[in-house]
């Protein structure tokens, strides 16, 4: 897949997709924290961002493809992004589209074969100081 020159998220897309509202309405309905609203919005204006950069017609629900999703996951992991923020981009389109299916806009899961990325576990800072060495 070839690259148009890339475009800041906000300069990309001018003005939201018709879908967007609904979209975030019902996942406040569903009593999720204005916090990850404002963090979807801004997940999802990235991932438009990056399909204007990458496709020459305009991004449409019904014809969100999983080659596409895979495609952007490989993006953000070539640009260096940390698993989490993958994850929580992932995860924003994951949400858009079960609301895409519920409405009817979308026939096929198109993320059901995008996996997220692997996080590694942070544990405790470990004491590696003997006793003796004290």
């Amino acid at each position: 897949m070839q690259y148009k020159q890339p475009k800041q998220a906000a300069e990309a897309i001018a003005a939201e997709p018709d879908w967007m509202a609904p979209f975030l309405a019902s996942l406040a309905r569903d009593d999720l924290a204005s916090a990850t609203l404002r963090g979807y919005r801004y997940d999802l204006r990235h991932f438009l961002a990056w399909h204007q950069s990458v496709q020459d017609d305009a991004f449409t629900i019904e014809r969100l493809a999983e080659y596409e999703l895979i495609a952007y996951r490989q993006h953000m992991v070539a640009a260096g992004r940390r698993p989490a923020t993958v994850n929580r981009r992932l995860e924003a389109l994951r949400r858009l589209c079960r609301w895409a299916r519920g409405t009817g806009a979308l026939a096929a899961d198109a993320v059901l074969g995008v996996r997220p990325m692997r996080t590694t576990a942070i544990g405790p800072k470990v004491d590696r100081v003997g006793p003796s060495q004290r």
